[in-house]
């Protein structure tokens, strides 16, 4: 920069007698000429505390990537951005300062049972592999998962969905948990816990080689239960149907969601009444969960069974 003592004297004039915002871009622009200003740091280090969201984050921005200030101050103020920043753009920018700045500075300032706090809620407020990057540089993916882990088992249906959509992007580290959600599948009676179950395996399935191996080829039965008091009993997953897309069944419509295929059913009450048979049958009767009776469980038995259970849907009137 041409002239660049008398550019620093200018700016350094304007950070002493100009009002705020003048004040602030003045020091933002001799941060970036000067990145060892005392001046310059304190003055944005002040920013930090007042004015709009915005400008704390050019002076943050300034501070940490150009200037190289990691005080106490600076990281609480990144969390303040990733907390409350209504800029998506800036909550991303303060999950990368937070990486930066790194672990070991962040205990140094007793900062780290509150950016783990921060980190775990957006798990679940804003689950952006982002968010999970930055657990994982920071050294908490592991304490952060025993937690999620243990809050699946919790009788609040709020928390479980919690834990559900933070496994989304943390991921599933063992066949254990595997499991365990693909049962909660089956006994979830909470809907909203249930729809983010069913997204969070779509979702580890189409980046997770070895989710997406346990559920390949598989059918995920999503029931639209009528509302009658008949227990009916849940369904996982199911082998795919030899020919899916010959089966004629109008309330039955088969959708494709790579890697898993996910059915809707939905079938009135007197339709129900229609497909169970009577007590003492041995035809398993055609539950919209499309439960197999012990009877029928060898592959010959189950293929004739059920392909006699659509045909009798088929044929039942509207």
């Amino acid at each position: 920069v041409e002239d660049e003592e008398k550019l620093a004297l200018a700016l350094l004039m304007l950070i002493k007698k100009s009002g705020y915002k003048a004040a602030a871009e003045a020091a933002l622009c001799l941060g970036f000429l000067r990145p060892y200003s005392n001046v310059a740091r304190e003055h944005l280090l002040q920013c930090l505390c007042q004015g709009p969201k915005t400008q704390q984050m050019k002076a943050l921005t300034v501070l940490v990537k150009i200037m190289g200030v990691h005080s106490a101050t600076v990281v609480r103020s990144i969390l303040d951005q990733l907390s409350c920043s209504s800029v998506l753009e800036h909550r991303f920018e303060a999950t990368q300062m937070l990486k930066a700045i790194g672990l070991e500075q962040i205990q140094a300032h007793g900062l780290e049972e509150l950016t783990f706090d921060l980190l775990r809620k957006k798990t679940y407020n804003e689950p952006f592999f982002a968010v999970a990057e930055t657990v994982e540089e920071l050294k908490m993916k592991s304490t952060m998962l025993n937690l999620v882990e243990a809050q699946l088992m919790s009788s609040n249906a709020m928390e479980r969905q919690e834990a559900v959509i933070s496994l989304s992007v943390l991921g599933i580290r063992s066949p254990q948990v595997f499991h365990l959600v693909l049962d909660m599948l089956d006994v979830e009676k909470n809907t909203s816990v249930k729809k983010s179950l069913q997204e969070t395996l779509i979702l580890l399935a189409s980046i997770d080689p070895w989710i997406h191996n346990k559920l390949k080829n598989k059918v995920l039965f999503i029931c639209e239960m009528p509302k009658t008091s008949m227990k009916v009993e849940f369904t996982r997953f199911r082998k795919e149907p030899e020919n899916p897309e010959e089966s004629n069944i109008q309330d039955f419509q088969l959708t494709e969601l790579n890697p898993l295929f996910l059915t809707k059913s939905s079938a009135t009450l007197d339709q129900q009444k229609k497909l169970n048979p009577p007590k003492g049958s041995d035809t398993p009767g055609f539950l919209p969960s499309l439960y197999i009776s012990p009877k029928h469980k060898s592959l010959g038995s189950w293929t004739q069974g059920i392909r006699k259970q659509l045909q009798i849907f088929a044929e039942t009137p509207n």
